[in-house]
């Protein structure tokens, strides 16, 4: 689940998210002390239930989260690119290889 944490940032509006685990049990989205929790729905998919709206984050090719697609209760959608992807292990491992 750590895979999805970080800050996360949309040329559509100035608001940037921040993705953590505030509680031990599930990842939450906001600032503390506002942190709105996230519930699993399918796979990558979530649910904020204090704005009732779903979160969908988009991987890579490399498998990696990349980006997360909002949508709020009224049908409005935001995009939100991920601030820093790590590098995966396979990729960081051949990059020592070959220097």
């Amino acid at each position: 689940m750590r895979q999805y944490t970080g800050g996360y940032h949309s040329l559509e509006t100035p608001y940037r998210q921040t993705l953590a685990f505030a509680t031990a049990r599930s990842p939450c989205i906001g600032k503390d002390p506002f942190w709105r929790e996230m519930v699993m729905i399918d796979g990558d998919t979530f649910f904020l239930r204090a704005d009732y709206a779903r979160i969908h984050f988009e991987r890579g090719p490399d498998g990696l989260v990349h980006r997360n697609d909002l949508e709020l209760a009224d049908g409005a959608r935001l995009a939100f690119d991920k601030n820093q992807i790590p590098v995966a292990r396979n990729q960081s491992s051949q990059r020592s290889l070959s220097t």
